[in-house]
């Protein structure tokens, strides 16, 4: 999990500086041996995986999908979300046999913070490892909202092998005169960076 420490200091060191220019994650991920999945959930998690693989060169081995229902589909406020049959087939055919599976979310929302539990528990029971990547609320949003990313966090915590909580509200702290496109930007690609480091943590992507 990156801290709030730890992500000052990676704007300290000019990860997130607004002063020299955005770096670039244009890297080659042979994903020689082991096969990887990478989800996107919800519409916050379908950007982060879209910008993902625009700066990061991936190869066979590892592929990129997006889960999310359409708003006529999407549940009331207070209702219980649960994958329908359909979905889970569709779930299990991505991350069936894989070795590790990606999880990228922006919590808070319907979609993303009810359905992301049970695909990662689907994730796991089909015996990949399974990171999860959490992009929490602005302070700004509303308690219901900042209530909600907070119980998807701790049910998903309780599933995956791994968690990086990422918070909008850090670089509004750090960064006051922040555009809102540009904070979203920042935060994507520091999700770039956690997914490279995980992939080395993993062993994947080493011929």
């Amino acid at each position: 999990m990156i801290t709030r420490r730890q992500f000052s200091q990676l704007v300290g060191v000019g990860v997130l500086s607004t002063c020299l220019p955005l770096p670039s994650f244009a890297a080659s991920l042979p994903f020689a041996e082991r096969s990887v999945r990478v989800f996107g959930i919800g519409g916050a998690g379908r950007n982060m995986v879209e910008f993902l693989s625009s700066q990061v060169r991936l190869s066979a081995n590892c592929s990129v999908h997006t889960f999310n229902r359409p708003p006529e589909e999407r549940p009331s406020a207070d209702s219980t979300l649960h994958l329908t049959a359909t979905e889970a087939d569709r779930v299990l055919d991505v991350v069936g046999d894989k070795d590790v599976v990606f999880l990228f979310v922006g919590l808070g929302g319907e979609t993303g913070t009810k359905l992301t539990p049970p695909i990662a528990r689907l994730a796991t029971l089909a015996g990949a490892t399974v990171v999860a990547v959490l992009v929490m609320p602005f302070d700004w949003e509303s308690p219901r909202r900042n209530a909600l990313a907070l119980q998807g966090r701790r049910e998903i915590e309780a599933t995956v092998d791994s968690v990086h909580v990422l918070e909008n509200q850090l670089l509004v702290d750090q960064f006051p005169d922040l555009t809102f496109d540009s904070a979203l930007e920042r935060v994507n690609r520091l999700a770039v960076q956690v997914f490279l480091d995980e992939t080395a943590r993993w062993g994947v992507g080493r011929a």
